[in-house]
């Protein structure tokens, strides 16, 4: 299939709604799109594991402590957080095929700059130009793959779950090796080439869209509303970051406080007069009253503050505590993308045919148990036990994600799913925003008493007792989902 005849009947299927899975006659063509997503969605998983296994080694090269450090991750979530939803309302507009070339591209100029670094920070300026071109392609995905397909959307989002844990299980590998072997700088160049790829690709398949409707989009873009977002969301991680690790910057953290409430308000203000005229809005509050939307996404939020702790201490644990170089860190810690990766198609086929509240519930309950386990890790604690313990984790996760994004996104209007997409991206990004600020807050806690190695341990053990306690609080919260695979307020 070339390229003329995808744009040309991509044309047709957005002049005629939705994506039909009939469409094409061989089938194929979905999952050519597909294949978009799965770049994408690898592209930045791969990236986000390769530096969580070379971060202990990036801490040495600056000197800098865990506690600071975590600002690499913090800076690339945070600039992801704030474009996702101006992103998602920009290729509702104009295309999502547009936006996301641009965001390959840009991610691809990114990865290049942060492998040049030779300052913290200019490696801090690297990742956000990453993270902008990052959330061009992931608050698109989700609408993407519900588009095109109108049935087995568990399936599809089981296989992005796959693809998920692909990158999570090459990332550590690679990136300890590359960082081993041939310095840390290389965990960013290797992804150079497929972002080029995943740009092409995209080109290729992705479908376009009206250009009368093209044309317009500068009067529907909600670029003001994007701003009040972007202020809101800085001044809100900043205030965690620095209240609980900095309290004694008293004048910032109060400046922070201000910033975020009345940001707030003046988005409310805002959302009131756009509803009242013809301009675009970025987030409509009609979204959140969906109690399908507001319970899967909810749910997911917790879920990530799980994982993300798994992936951001338990190299500093392996690395710090046991004296494992990268490279076996990195082994060991791919269990955990493994069991992923066998459970998440498992868990899309079993919830498209049988609903997913159950499945849900049991993934955290799981994730649970997993995360209890690696609390109570010691020095001296058996490897195949540090195995399990990771591995019950993403199992755990693998279990939850495909029936809990199904449901999230097919709750949303077809004209709002780019923005929804873009939610769902925002609320697991700030899942793991909250779990590094957390982080942050307990290691400081613990080094006030303790010195290393113990803080490591000290801090893990408060950190994955708090997560697991989170993740079995989700498991009751995800009961409103009751019946069908809708989401009641009864019962």
């Amino acid at each position: 299939m070339g390229p003329g005849h995808v744009r040309a009947q991509a044309e047709h299927d957005q002049s005629s709604g939705p994506l039909q899975d009939g469409l094409n006659p061989d089938g194929k063509r979905r999952w050519l799109i597909w294949g978009s997503v799965a770049m994408g969605t690898f592209i930045a998983t791969f990236d986000t594991s390769v530096v969580n296994v070379s971060l202990p080694t990036i801490a040495q090269t600056f000197g800098m402590t865990l506690v600071d450090i975590q600002w690499v991750e913090l800076a690339y979530m945070l600039m992801v957080a704030i474009f996702l939803l101006p992103f998602g309302h920009l290729a509702d507009l104009i295309g999502r095929r547009k936006v996301c070339v641009a965001g390959f591209g840009l991610f691809a100029l990114g990865l290049f700059g942060a492998g040049l670094s030779t300052a913290i920070g200019g490696l801090l300026a690297s990742r956000v130009l990453q993270a902008i071109g990052g959330a061009a392609f992931m608050a698109n995905g989700p609408a993407i793959i519900t588009e095109t397909f109108l049935r087995d959307r568990g399936k599809a989002f089981g296989a992005i779950t796959v693809v998920v844990s692909l990158g999570s299980i090459l990332g550590p590998l690679c990136g300890g090796w590359l960082t081993q072997h041939w310095g840390w700088s290389w965990i960013f160049w290797i992804n150079i080439p497929a972002a080029l790829v995943a740009m092409w690709w995209a080109m290729v398949t992705l479908p376009g869209f009206q250009d009368e409707l093209e044309h317009q989009w500068f009067k529907q873009f909600d670029a003001y509303g994007g701003v009040l977002i972007a202020v809101a969301l800085s001044a809100l991680i900043l205030r965690a970051t620095y209240g609980m690790t900095r309290p004694w910057l008293g004048g910032f953290n109060g400046a922070c406080t201000l910033a975020l409430l009345g940001a707030i308000g003046l988005f409310i203000k805002h959302h009131r007069h756009a509803q009242r005229g013809e301009r675009g809005i970025l987030v409509n509050f009609s979204t959140f009253t969906d109690t399908t939307f507001f319970v899967t996404a909810a749910a997911s939020f917790l879920s990530f503050i799980g994982i993300k702790m798994v992936f951001f201490l338990v190299p500093f644990y392996l690395e710090t505590v046991r004296s494992m170089g990268p490279f076996t860190s990195g082994a060991v810690l791919m269990s955990a993308p493994l069991a992923l990766s066998v459970a998440a198609p498992l868990s899309g086929a079993i919830s498209d045919r049988f609903g997913g509240r159950a499945i849900s519930a049991l993934g955290m309950l799981c994730s649970a148990l997993g995360l209890f386990l690696i609390s109570r890790f010691e020095a001296a604690t058996p490897l195949w036990l540090v195995v399990c313990g990771l591995a019950l984790v993403g199992a755990g996760n693998g279990i939850f994600y495909p029936p809990n994004s199904a449901r999230l996104v097919s709750s949303a209007p077809v004209d709002q799913l780019g923005i929804v997409g873009g939610l769902q991206a925002i609320v697991r990004t700030m899942g793991m925003l909250f779990a590094v600020v957390l982080i942050g807050a307990l290691y400081v806690y613990s080094q006030s008493a303790l010195q290393e190695p113990a803080t490591t341990l000290v801090g893990q053990r408060l950190s994955f007792t708090v997560a697991a306690l989170l993740t079995l609080f989700n498991v009751g919260w995800l009961q409103f989902d009751l019946g069908r695979g809708r989401v009641t307020k009864s019962g």
